[in-house]
């Protein structure tokens, strides 16, 4: 008696780039799906696993990026808003602008531009 055969994975494959032919992958099965025999690496369940955990990646890293971009829109109008701000102050302080410019801005200037590399993911 001979021994049954194990069966082979039944997704089709490309075979060499030279010929551009379709070929069965020659892997053994390891799991029956719709009563379709897969290796591991084309089994559906697994593949769309997989796919899956890309997806959120690519989600994650989207949303970082908008993030990233929505804070850098923002900046000019953050910093009339700042200047606003300093206007007003100096008015209050009874201080004149330049005064206030040379003495809060720079302080100013560098907080947020370390806010911004900060919020680009820069530790430099």
């Amino acid at each position: 008696m001979s021994t049954p055969e194990k069966p082979k994975c039944c997704q089709r494959i490309f075979g060499s780039y030279a010929t551009l032919r379709v070929k069965s992958c020659s892997r053994y099965a390891v799991v029956e799906r719709d009563g379709k025999p897969y290796c591991r690496q084309h089994d559906p369940v697994r593949v769309k696993a997989a796919q899956e955990k890309r997806d959120e990646v690519y989600r994650k890293q989207s949303e970082e990026r908008q993030r990233v971009y929505r804070l850098q829109q923002a900046a000019p109008d953050l910093l009339e808003a700042l200047e606003g701000i300093a206007s007003a102050t100096c008015e209050k302080w009874e201080m004149s602008y330049a005064d206030f410019k040379e003495q809060f801005m720079p302080w100013a200037r560098n907080v947020a531009l370390a806010a911004l590399k900060k919020a680009k993911g820069k530790t430099k």
